[in-house]
């Protein structure tokens, strides 16, 4: 074609090397290429979340209830939610009453002056105490509760992206995997950071969780969100409709939970305690 133009019309040729780049240059282009799309899929992701406003708010509601409601029944009912145990106490007793009146420095002064303990002044006691360590695991119900909405908008946005072939579309145009469910685990997970953060401060302030401290408590939350996400994207491999993978993955987390309330972890033997502990809410205990 360039032949049959005018001299003044050619266009000057390109060569171009076929040499294959070294095993440095080409480890370098695959990370710098991985990384880019790192960054873009993090950048649509935060549009989603941006025209989603409404369905984030809903899924941060339903935990600040859940924690307020926790804090008000051990803040109302304690006797209710905790386990009364008896303990025994030794007290002075008044022998006389008109040359004490209820006075118990006048015991003490008393006492100093005979120079020796005398035992008919004590007297063994047992008192009901209320130990609220020993409850019946608010915490570790209500935490899988709180988190149940969050865990249906994460896997129904999965498996619906799947469903209609935009993660299809996406690997077709050249998108890793790695990029891709690397993105989406790192969305999922500065949002759970900043919940668990401000859910953890507003437990230590309330004295949930057996008074534990702030990185105690954040870190409690943080890594069962992390165990979660990764668990949801594991389960979200199984399914093509996201309406009931969104609905089987509840009932799971809702049995999970009625299983540790029925049961528990403890009579079990370790091997199954680590099985069991595949399902985050079982691990949470």
């Amino acid at each position: 074609a360039c032949e049959l133009l005018p001299p003044h019309l050619h266009r000057p040729t390109m060569t171009a090397s076929l040499s294959m780049p070294d095993g440095a240059t080409g480890s370098t282009m695959a990370f710098d290429q991985l990384r880019s799309q790192f960054c873009l899929m993090m950048w649509r992701n935060s549009i989603i979340k941006r025209r989603k406003v409404g369905e984030v708010v809903k899924g941060w509601l339903l935990p600040v209830l859940v924690f307020l409601v926790l804090y008000l029944l051990y803040l109302d009912f304690p006797r209710m939610l905790a386990t009364a145990k008896t303990v025994e106490e030794t007290v002075r007793r008044f022998e006389d009453d008109a040359k004490y009146s209820g006075d118990q420095d006048a015991v003490d002064d008393d006492l100093f002056g005979r120079g020796k303990e005398d035992d008919s002044l004590y007297m063994k006691v047992e008192k009901e105490v209320l130990d609220v360590s020993l409850n019946s695991y608010l915490e570790q119900v209500g935490v899988p509760i709180a988190f149940l909405q969050l865990q249906w908008s994460l896997i129904t946005l999965v498996v619906m992206e799947r469903e209609n072939r935009v993660k299809e579309m996406m690997l077709m145009m050249g998108l890793k995997e790695a990029a891709y469910w690397s993105s989406m685990f790192a969305t999922e997970a500065l949002g759970s950071a900043v919940l668990c953060f401000l859910l953890a401060l507003a437990s230590h302030g309330g004295g949930l969780f057996y008074g534990g401290g702030l990185a105690d408590v954040f870190s409690l939350l943080f890594l069962y969100s992390l165990a979660s996400i990764s668990f949801l994207y594991f389960v979200a491999s199984f399914f093509k409709s996201a309406h009931s993978a969104a609905q089987v993955t509840s009932m799971g987390m809702v049995t999970s939970i009625l299983l540790f309330i029925a049961g528990g972890m403890e009579t079990l033997s370790p091997p199954l305690q680590r099985a069991w502990c595949l399902l985050p809410p079982m691990a949470l205990q």
